[in-house]
């Protein structure tokens, strides 16, 4: 089954050369036939057998002998690869397409910018965190910075041992979230606004934590329902639920997510959730282990 190689092969190079579309219609006719189950009777396999064994006696005369004795079975071997390949990247492209994501739903992040590469010279340090939602004093031996989705399953996922060690490690850790909205996860933005807001008012790790408790409800809302919800929990954590409505909408809490998407952007970050530890990149999750390490336990 050269042809089906040289089908693809040729199919490529004459899309920028009129030289290679003959050979290219040629295999399609030998490719067509074979899997008629009739024979091939342009010759082209034979053609091409004939130049494969030709160039590789110039280099081996050995690997030509072997090629020409087995030249059926390699190309077998070499066309079942090609069809395995072509599978698995057009799987990769599908669950792009579907979870944005080349590892599928089983995958263990969010894509947040797959093209995405660190700016030079721009560091975690120039970042000025103090500004987005913190917890834990200042001067803390453990520093834990997070860049998350509030739609992103695996962010939610990360919490249950973020929470663990935000609870045991109290006085010694200080965590920042950094707000990373996936764009494809519709009411990603808007969750992120409403946590910004809620923020403002000095209720953001109890809106945090009710926006991932809903994550999976919200997920299926339109941004009309999600806004109902974005204000009961709001109203749920103490918050002025119409004030509250009119901020949303309004959008003046965008440009502060829009600052963080541009630092995520210039670090380079490409999944959600990233944590960095004291300045070292950790992806998918952040553990006790982790800690102990930090404080030398």
């Amino acid at each position: 089954m050269i042809c089906l190689i040289a089908l693809v092969i040729f199919a490529v190079l004459g899309i920028f050369s009129a030289k290679y579309r003959g050979l290219s219609k040629e295999a399609f006719n030998c490719v067509f036939r074979r899997i008629t189950l009739r024979k091939c009777e342009t010759g082209f396999d034979k053609k091409m057998k004939a130049g494969i064994v030709s160039r590789l006696m110039n280099k081996s005369p050995a690997a030509a002998r072997l090629m020409h004795r087995h030249f059926e079975a390699i190309s077998w071997l070499f066309t079942i690869t090609l069809l395995v390949s072509m599978y698995y990247s057009g799987l990769g492209l599908y669950n792009y397409a579907v979870y944005n994501n080349c590892n599928g739903q089983q995958g263990d992040f969010c894509i947040f910018n797959a093209v995405s590469g660190q700016s030079e010279g721009f560091a975690l340090s120039d970042i000025p965190l103090n500004e987005f939602p913190s917890l834990g004093p200042k001067d803390a031996p453990v520093q834990i910075v997070e860049f998350g989705c509030f739609q992103c399953p695996y962010t939610k996922a990360a919490k249950p041992e973020l929470k663990k060690i935000l609870e045991k490690y109290t006085g010694k850790v200080r965590f920042t979230f950094m707000y990373a909205p996936i764009p494809h996860h519709v009411n990603a933005i808007h969750a992120a606004e409403a946590a910004a807001r809620a923020a403002e008012h000095g209720k953001f790790m109890e809106y945090h934590d009710a926006l991932f408790q809903q994550q999976e409800e919200i997920s299926k809302l339109t941004p009309d329902e999600a806004l109902i919800v974005f204000q009961n929990i709001a109203e749920d954590v103490g918050l002025n639920a119409t004030e509250f409505e009119t901020c949303i909408t309004s959008g003046s809490a965008f440009g502060k997510i829009q600052q963080s998407i541009d630092y995520a952007n210039k670090l380079g970050i490409s999944q959600t959730p990233t944590f960095y530890l004291n300045g070292k990149k950790l992806y998918g999750q952040i553990t006790e282990a982790d800690v102990k390490k930090v404080l030398g336990g």
